[in-house]
């Protein structure tokens, strides 16, 4: 199951048919490689993703905003004549601007669909990928070839704008996310009973077999035995029925509920992060694990998207090839494959 919001993946494997470490390296290889780290590490991995998707945008919007102009004499030349020398200057000046911005603000496309054909599965960044490898290379033969002065301007505008609509969306996705774990409501401390003295300590270091004191109005952080005390636990908080339930010496007492009445004394079972409460809190996916229609549309037509269009392509370049020539047919077929890019862009989900 995937959370796109908070950017999780979770897995149900065999042991016995692969290890983590293949899970791992499974995950990688298609281009998805796992953070497995502390809540700390993967706010600064998160800053250090943001921080390269902001540099990419600025080389990207560097590139688009000169090659735009240096192609504006190319916009008025059917007004008054471009002389050769200068179409051919600005043409290579325009390749060489566009080269960091395709290979560095648009890598992730082609890694993302190179990863995908490896594990033999066309996912969407294919055709994207293939649209913009298609502008670049027709652009650099009509620049070349001194036949045209080929669609840098759009396909720098592209990455520019794919980019953009990367930071928007997850804008859009952190204002609409309301990202709150177990930790924001249970208590930062609690009072544990060692050697009949009391202490309070960060409840990070609560730790299996530790006996605590849970009093009065008190949240019980982790999965418990009841040791000693008159239990009346308050579940509202898990369950939302309001009535405190009665529970005896050597019951277990669940993460999530307050006990209302006299001071308790409990054994710890569980980690706090393992106890039941987190594990339905992490798991609230479960009961809505299923995909809608639309979703499942994409998915399934997201399969033979790129092989329809290629398939296209071929036959629409290779009529024009025996009615009208090799120029034009090769025209027809990157026409047709670029207008496939922004195409792929409309099935791209969400």
């Amino acid at each position: 199951r995937v959370n796109f919001l908070r950017k999780e993946a979770s897995f149900r494997f065999d042991t016995s048919q692969l290890s983590l470490r293949g899970l791992v390296e499974l995950l990688a290889q298609i281009g998805y490689e796992p953070k497995i780290s502390l809540a700390s590490m993967e706010k600064e991995n998160q800053y250090r993703g943001q921080r390269q998707l902001y540099l990419k945008i600025g080389l990207a919007g560097f590139v688009f905003g000169n090659v735009m102009m240096l192609s504006f004499p190319e916009y008025l030349s059917r007004i008054s004549h471009l002389p050769a020398d200068f179409a051919s200057f600005f043409g290579y000046l325009n390749i060489v601007l566009t080269i960091p911005a395709l290979f560095y603000s648009g890598r992730d496309y082609f890694i993302s669909a190179y990863t995908g054909l490896r594990q033999r599965y066309i996912n969407i960044d294919v055709p994207i990928s293939l649209g913009m490898f298609v502008l670049f290379t027709r652009s650099v033969y009509e620049i070349v070839s001194a036949t045209g002065a080929g669609y840098l301007d759009s396909l720098t505008g592209l990455i520019f704008f794919l980019l953009i609509g990367k930071i928007f969306q997850q804008k859009t996705y952190d204002n609409l996310s309301f990202e709150r774990d177990y930790k924001s409501y249970f208590p930062i401390a609690v009072t544990r009973l060692k050697e009949g003295m009391e202490s309070v300590i960060p409840l990070a270091r609560l730790e299996v077999g530790d006996r605590i004191v849970v009093r009065n109005k008190e949240l019980i952080p982790a999965d418990a035995i009841l040791l000693n005390g008159d239990a009346s636990i308050d579940y509202s908080f898990v369950t939302g029925e309001s009535e405190p339930v009665a529970k005896q010496s050597g019951d277990m007492i669940y993460a999530g509920g307050r006990q209302v009445g006299s001071r308790l004394e409990l054994e710890v079972i569980k980690e706090v992060s393992q106890s039941y409460l987190t594990r339905l809190w992490n798991d609230e996916n479960a009961a809505s694990a299923r995909d809608n229609a639309i979703t499942r549309n994409i998915d399934r037509v997201s399969k033979y998207f790129t092989i329809i269009i290629i398939a296209i392509a071929i036959i629409a370049g290779a009529y024009w090839y025996l009615t009208a020539g090799a120029n034009t047919a090769l025209f027809v077929f990157t026409a047709v494959l670029i207008v496939a890019c922004p195409s792929a862009l409309a099935l791209s989900h969400p």
